[in-house]
């Protein structure tokens, strides 16, 4: 996930970079919780990495001849 967060700071896309930073922290934060044993507190933060990931891919992505590509 850093190198998502990296690569979206290099090419200067400040929603991008957004979208990368809170799945950083949404994926943090269950890796936090599922050791914590906060089953339902895992899965709340795993649907908003989700999120962050849907958000992103509709706003950054296309589907051309040669497969998916960022725009």
């Amino acid at each position: 996930v850093s190198k998502i967060v990296e690569f979206w700071a290099s090419h200067s896309v400040a929603d991008a970079e957004k979208f990368a930073t809170n799945l950083k922290k949404a994926a943090d934060d269950v890796a936090a919780k599922a050791g914590a044993s906060d089953l339902a507190g895992a899965k709340a933060s795993e649907e908003q990495a989700e999120q962050n990931c849907k958000s992103c891919h509709q706003a950054h992505r296309k589907f051309g001849l040669g497969g998916w590509k960022i725009k």
